[in-house]
């Protein structure tokens, strides 16, 4: 807890840091992927995030028939929560690695072009960078750039 001025001076500090992002960039990332005609797939570690979300599959299992449907579906996204927040590194790691290869095999077999964003909850709290570097790992054996 922060008292009287330490909490102002490191306020002050943060701003200088990490200056807030004006720009929006929605409608320009909503354009980029209606026009290249690909699912953006959100590997979310806990359940929060989805919870902004509205017309977008929110998927809790990630077998061929649940990614089928979200990979069809009208929705220019859809999320999977992965819960790996709660797990042991060496699980989140494969639990991360099971759904890339999922969904990469089904979109293959769908014809359905898709990119990654992996949306964890916190760096202190969940596999950074394990995670990111497993879904680079996987996409990167299949022909996929993952930045």
């Amino acid at each position: 807890m922060f008292l009287g001025n330490q909490a102002v001076a490191k306020t002050d500090l943060l701003r200088a840091l990490l200056p807030e992002w004006v720009e929006d960039v929605s409608a320009d990332l909503r354009a980029r992927i209606q026009t290249r005609h690909r699912k953006l797939v959100v590997l979310d570690d806990d359940p929060t995030g989805a919870q902004a979300m509205h017309s977008a599959p929110v998927l809790t299992r990630w077998n061929p028939d649940v990614l089928r449907f979200a990979l069809l579906h009208d929705s220019a996204l859809f999320f999977i929560v992965s819960n790996t927040r709660g797990l042991p590194q060496d699980e989140a790691i494969a639990v991360t690695r099971e759904i890339v290869m999922a969904v990469a095999d089904v979109a293959t077999e769908c014809g359905v072009g898709f990119d990654v964003l992996v949306r964890g909850d916190s760096t202190l709290r969940g596999h950074y960078p394990h995670e990111l570097n497993v879904v680079r790992e996987v996409l990167g054996a299949r022909g996929q750039q993952f930045d």
